[in-house]
């Protein structure tokens, strides 16, 4: 991960959980990588990675997907 950050990448997940359940993950997990809510799953649903009912409880979640971008520094 070392060599990654010298590189400039940063790491972004985006999901449906609250940032008090991601928060939750990440701890449980060891993630140092920066979470985003989106409870109403609008940008999810913008980037077509919604997995409906794939959730706990039947609940609509995010497809694990990568994309890539290249920002100037």
């Amino acid at each position: 991960m070392a060599e990654i950050d010298a590189l400039g990448v940063r790491f972004v997940a985006i999901s449906v959980d609250t940032p008090e359940q991601s928060r939750d993950l990440c701890k449980k997990a060891g993630y140092n990588y920066t979470f985003l809510s989106d409870a109403k799953a609008e940008v999810i649903r913008r980037y077509d990675i919604l997995h409906p009912g794939a959730g706990d409880n039947g609940q609509d979640i995010a497809r694990p997907r990568s994309f890539f971008s290249i920002l100037p520094l």
